[in-house]
């Protein structure tokens, strides 16, 4: 067995990754590979729709030393989102779920509305610039304090009489980031290693993800905990939803249900 010393990887070992993720369907040798200095790409094209068109189905961009071997990498396809980085760390992303940045920015617009419209009505230019910057600063700080691990309701206040016109969509996001942080619980207990609900100011969509240190690992030790860790983001998304709506939140609800009856 091949180790893996701190944030140093061998072709070989993206090759046995490819097949173990795409279940043996896909073989390193199936993309197009660029190089370019320090750095490898992989890409692999799929046929999509009718008539097929070509999309980038996956790829894989990787940083070289100088005796060849890789010292980070990221690997996007398969239904997972791995980045390997130089200090040995390892995160793996589930796809992403819900565009959260905007659903929450179009919830907090009631706060801006009415000094947007006088700056408009105005033509002051300098003053409707500043108000969407506030916008865009207030929702980057709701989701600060969400990644922070904080309960919506402390990020904003939902009893400001401005937002009377979309507090029924606030309660949905309310209950969007409660019941995606339930999933995320209920993934870690059964994988027995941590799976989050991530997100982040910048970023528009949610995610699940994973992490540990691959440092000192084997080879097929690394390839059996990326395997695990993919796996349980890829159920924890397969338990979300594709959107914030009242159809959408009451079907979790119904697959979390079904999860604790069968934990039952």
């Amino acid at each position: 067995m091949n180790e893996v010393t701190k944030g140093k990887f061998s072709i070989g070992f993206l090759r046995r990754l490819v097949e173990l993720l795409s279940e043996g369907k896909v073989r390193l040798e199936d993309f197009k590979k660029f190089e370019e200095g320090g750095f490898v790409k992989y890409e692999k094209e799929g046929l999509v729709g009718s008539p097929p068109r070509a999309i980038l189905e996956a790829w894989i961009e990787a940083k070289k030393d100088s005796s060849g071997m890789l010292v980070a990498w990221t690997l996007l396809g398969f239904s997972s989102y791995i980045e390997a980085h130089e200090n040995g760390a390892i995160e793996i992303y589930s796809q992403g779920m819900v565009d959260i940045n905007f659903h929450i920015s179009l919830a907090i617009q009631p706060l801006f509305d009415r000094e947007l419209k006088e700056a408009e009505k105005i033509g002051d230019k300098k003053k409707y610039d500043e108000l969407v910057q506030k916008w865009i600063e207030k929702t980057e700080e709701i989701i600060m304090g969400l990644s922070e691990g904080k309960d919506f309701e402390e990020c904003i206040d939902m009893e400001d009489k401005r937002l009377r016109r979309t507090l029924s969509l606030l309660r949905m996001i309310a209950l969007y980031i409660k019941y995606v942080r339930e999933i995320a619980e209920r993934i870690s207990g059964k994988y027995g290693f941590e799976v989050k609900h991530y997100l982040k100011p910048h970023e528009d969509w949610d995610f699940f993800y994973s992490a540990f240190n691959s440092s000192g690992m084997s080879e097929d030790k690394l390839l059996e905990e990326i395997k695990k860790r993919a796996d349980a983001v890829r159920e924890a998304q397969r338990l979300g939803v594709p959107g914030i709506s009242k159809r959408y939140l009451n079907d979790l609800r119904k697959k979390l249900e079904s999860v604790k009856k069968l934990e039952d």
